[in-house]
């Protein structure tokens, strides 16, 4: 999974003439692949993240609110970005929401301009979504798959994971005991501070 993600960011970066080692904001990745109008602020009455459509010229129109975001802009046109670089190239997985959403992340933070901004910043999760203009949730889950350091991250409906393997449990009773005792397991404990309650947990 992780070599397909990097191969089809590389081949948009490539089609959008731009250097994976430095971050490219998707919006700006939008207007060189499909048009320099194809992102289109709309009225705050719409809910976010709005609808993409596809004209029948193939070109791809993309409707973002103007109340969003600079990092909520970055992650849904880059989700739809993916989605229509797929169709339009036929590959399988356009329309597996998973595969889409692993792909977008890295098209916002691909793997060589992470590798940089590492040397810059560390492991500061809020210092690289700031620099990438992602959540810090996005850059944790990034964090686990360009480092390989095993990463969970629970959120208010779900508990992803990251990186190589550990032995993360299998029952949501027995990840609240984890999470309770996560530091006497050696991991790392931190609380994120752009979403209310999302934690994340890293092996050493």
């Amino acid at each position: 999974m992780d070599s397909f993600v990097d191969f089809v960011v590389r081949e948009i970066y490539a089609s959008a003439g731009c250097d994976p080692t430095e971050p490219t904001p998707s919006p700006e990745l939008a207007r060189v692949l499909c048009g320099p109008t194809s992102i289109h602020r709309v009225s705050t009455s719409y809910r976010f993240p709005s609808s993409a459509s596809n004209p029948g010229s193939g070109q791809l129109i993309i409707h973002v609110p103007a109340s969003a975001s600079s990092w909520e802009v970055n992650h849904w046109v880059s989700y739809q970005l993916v989605k229509w670089y797929l169709t339009h190239h036929g590959y399988d997985g356009a329309q597996v929401d998973s595969v889409v959403r692993r792909i977008a992340a890295a098209v916002c933070v691909p793997t060589p301009a992470f590798e940089r901004a590492r040397g810059d910043f560390g492991d500061d999760i809020s210092g690289l979504g700031k620099y990438f203009r992602v959540s810090q949730s996005l850059m944790a889950l990034r964090m686990g798959e360009c480092t390989g350091a095993p990463t969970a991250l629970q959120t208010a409906t779900q508990i992803l994971v990251r990186g190589d393997y550990w032995n993360w449990p299998a029952t949501e009773q027995d990840w609240a005991q984890l999470f309770r005792s996560a530091h006497a397991r050696g991991l790392t404990v931190q609380h994120l501070n752009d979403a209310p309650g999302r934690v994340v947990l890293r092996a050493r």
